[in-house]
């Protein structure tokens, strides 16, 4: 071939690769496709509703229930018309011992046992404890054994007031007292209700039996 032949088919071919770079500069004004079949990059952006919504998670708020904290500090009470009783409620303290963990002495006012019981408010049984007397004095529970099924008793702490009924009455041996409490804990929260036990002496000026009174919680106003 002459060189001026060649000459003329170099200039061809630049000539064709120079337009096919024209062509594809125009499908793809980015340059990012290069030489191969055109692309089309749409001009507009993707409607947002072809974006499928990422869903957001929703919290479920815990119930009302009443913090150790605010027991410690004073601020709840326990109410049972029917007795005339109307008691602050206090901590009880875990002592260990050499017969295992045991709880304080309750004095004036009646005893949560916190940790092994359910915060009052949540499915369980919260555990209160308190005398019926102290040598020929009467204590707060002096007349839980006047409480029948339906009575009712309330709970207040700031903010809420936990109404309950009863639902049980039991007198039982003291070495069974954890079998009992635990049996109810497993129907309370098969149940998903709260329920208190209160738990006292019996007869009155001994302590050879004790007197267990279950409610069930009704309402939190």
């Amino acid at each position: 071939m002459s060189r001026s032949k060649l000459l003329v088919l170099t200039c061809l071919i630049c000539l064709f690769l120079l337009l096919n770079f024209l062509v594809y500069s125009q499908t793809d004004p980015n340059n990012v496709v290069g030489f191969g079949s055109p692309v089309f990059i749409p001009s507009s952006p993707v409607p947002v509703g072809a974006i499928p919504d990422i869903p957001v998670p929703t919290i479920t708020p815990l119930p009302p229930q009443v913090s150790a904290s605010d027991i410690a500090n004073g601020l709840v009470w326990l109410e049972i018309p029917a007795i005339n009783l109307n008691s602050r409620l206090d901590l009880a303290i875990e002592i260990d011992s050499a017969n295992g963990p045991t709880f304080t002495e309750p004095a004036e006012n009646p005893l949560l046992i916190p940790n092994w019981s359910a915060d009052i408010g949540l499915p369980g049984v919260s555990i209160i404890y308190g005398h019926r007397q102290w040598g020929p004095s009467p204590k707060v529970f002096t007349d839980l054994d006047n409480l029948i099924v339906g009575d009712q008793a309330n709970i207040t702490s700031p903010g809420y007031r936990f109404t309950y009924k009863v639902i049980e009455t039991l007198i039982i041996n003291p070495a069974d007292l954890w079998t009992v409490a635990g049996n109810h804990d497993l129907v309370a929260k098969s149940n998903n209700r709260n329920y208190l036990m209160l738990i006292t002496c019996t007869p009155w000026g001994t302590d050879f039996q004790r007197l267990i009174i279950f409610l069930s919680l009704e309402a939190v106003p």
